[in-house]
């Protein structure tokens, strides 16, 4: 059974998660001990580079975040607070290491759906959800007319393993990116390779650091 949910989150990108995939995601890197993950994009017939890095605790929570330019500069730091089970802080970090904006968010690792305010009651966003919590789809409603905008697939273990996007024109859904998630025996995501209108685009690696156990 699949539910469908009015929301108005903005797609920043392909992977927005509900409280399940939170759920999950911390889960595997607490079940593997991670601590660190190092991301990094391989462009065509390009070399590999630092693309993002994350910093985990031993409940698999996110710590802290930053991502990077192609040549090696910060271009994004957040951190996480946890001051309870149901919520967290989300802190942005200016280029200096200053504090510049600390907002609150509803988090729970245990729920299954994630509560979100309407930004644009004319174009809503809707998300469909399969039962087990994991989002599915996520459409734009344009004058009541349901246009498709990604397309999610899980394992049995309700991890990601395929994400399709879509471009809109013409009040249409246009094929534009497929990206497959090739993961480890435990889970982890090794790399992703991502196909732009039918042909390669980049290849994104992951690599980790554990906590010793």
């Amino acid at each position: 059974m699949r539910t469908i949910i009015k929301i108005s989150i903005f797609l920043i990108s392909g992977l927005c998660l509900s409280q399940n995939n939170w759920k999950v995601q911390a889960e595997l890197k607490s079940n593997n001990n991670v601590k660190e993950t190092n991301v990094f994009l391989i462009k065509k017939n390009k070399e590999k580079k630092l693309f993002a890095w994350y910093l985990y605790d031993k409940q698999g929570r996110e710590l802290e975040q930053k991502s990077y330019s192609e040549n090696g500069e910060t271009t994004s730091h957040y951190k996480f607070e946890y001051p309870n089970d149901s919520l967290r802080y989300f802190i942005s970090i200016d280029l200096n290491g200053n504090e510049i904006k600390k907002s609150s968010q509803k988090y729970s690792i245990t729920a299954k759906t994630l509560e979100s305010k309407t930004r644009n009651e004319n174009n809503p966003i809707l998300k469909e959800y399969d039962s087990n919590g994991n989002m599915v789809k996520v459409w734009k409603n344009v004058n009541g007319e349901k246009i498709l905008l990604s397309a999610f697939t899980y394992d049995k273990n309700n991890l990601l393993i395929k994400e399709v996007l879509y471009q809109e024109k013409d009040g249409k859904s246009i094929l534009n990116t497929k990206r497959i998630w090739k993961r480890d025996k435990n889970g982890l995501v090794q790399k992703i390779i991502s196909k732009r209108k039918g042909e390669d685009d980049f290849i994104t690696i992951y690599e980790y650091i554990k906590y010793s156990t």
